[in-house]
C-alpha cells in the first residue's frame, strides 16, 4: 500500500488502478496467478504486488512473506544499517 505522501507522485502513472493509502500490510502471499495481500483492513488480489518498507521494518519482520526472500536479499537487509 501507498503512503499517503506518496499520493501526488504516483496520481498520473496510477490512473485505472487499485491503490490502497494508509493500510498496515501484514502478509503478502503469492496465489498463482494473483498475488494475495492482507492488511489490517482486509485481504485483496492483485496482479502484482509493489512492496516498499522501511528497512527497520524489514528487519522487524512485521510483514509475513509467504514465500521467504531469497537468502541473498535477506543478508543485504540483515547487514545494512538505519542510520539517523
Amino acid at each position: 500500500m501507498v503512503p499517503p505522501a506518496f499520493g501526488p507522485i504516483l496520481h498520473h502513472p496510477a490512473r485505472g488502478l487499485n491503490i490502497g493509502l494508509a493500510e498496515a500490510v501484514t502478509n503478502i502471499a503469492p496465489k498463482r496467478p494473483r498475488v494475495k495481500v492482507t492488511t489490517a483492513q482486509g485481504t485483496c488480489h492483485a496482479d502484482h504486488v509493489l512492496v516498499t518498507q522501511p528497512l527497520g521494518v524489514l528487519k522487524a519482520g512485521v510483514v509475513g512473506f509467504a514465500e521467504p526472500l531469497d537468502a541473498k536479499r535477506q543478508r543485504a537487509i540483515n547487514r545494512l544499517e538505519i542510520c539517523l
